[in-house]
């Protein structure tokens, strides 16, 4: 199981190619399916960029790939990133169960 690394830590490996040994951390798989598909649709991606997908509207009709998986990344992330402050108990989370993001 993946797990967030102490503080300081490098990022573990979570997989490794068997044909050419390459190994990727955490997000790697993510970032290059994403870049593929930025290049694919003759975008290039930018931090402006990202954010603006991530922050529009769905296009009805539209081609919504690049910002559905601009937003499963950061979702995956924080995901395997939780800190304590994720889980604080406030008005709006009274248990401390469900994470604040």
């Amino acid at each position: 199981a993946f797990r967030r690394p102490g503080p300081g830590a490098a990022a573990s490996t979570t997989s490794s190619c068997q044909a050419c040994g390459a190994d990727y951390k955490a997000a790697d798989i993510l970032d290059a399916f994403i870049e593929a598909l930025a290049t694919r649709q003759n975008v290039r991606l930018t931090s402006q960029l990202k954010d603006f997908e991530k922050c529009r509207p769905p296009q009805v009709g539209g081609d919504n790939t690049l910002a559905s998986s601009l937003l499963a990344r950061d979702v995956q992330v924080h995901y395997w990133n939780h800190c304590r402050s994720c889980f604080k108990k406030t008005v709006r989370t009274p248990r401390g169960t469900v994470c604040r993001f």
